[in-house]
């Protein structure tokens, strides 16, 4: 059985109100999709942490499926390694 929890966040993007509802899943498949990514445009955990503005280790988790983060990271990945937040974190996206 896989670990999930569900994470409700709004956020106003544009003045719109758009909700997120993520499930996050602890599996080894998922994060490495980031980890490959990260790879792809020759990025250091240490580089990206720094972007995001958490410690290496926080990232390392991250990564690892061991902390899920905040939305505001996942966003910001999202814009970093100019992939999906979907398909970085297996992660299926509702707007309303």
């Amino acid at each position: 059985m896989v670990d999930t929890k569900t994470i409700f966040a709004y956020n106003v993007i544009k003045n719109t109100k758009i909700v997120f509802a993520l499930k996050l899943k602890k599996e080894e498949k998922v994060r490495s999709v980031l980890k490959n990514k990260r790879l792809e445009k020759s990025l250091t955990q240490q580089q990206v942490a720094n972007v995001l503005g958490i410690t290496l280790r926080m990232y390392q988790y991250i990564e690892a499926g061991k902390a899920e983060g905040k939305l505001t990271h996942w966003l910001q990945l999202e814009k970093i390694l100019n992939t999906p937040i979907s398909k970085l974190s297996g992660v299926k996206e509702v707007h309303q």
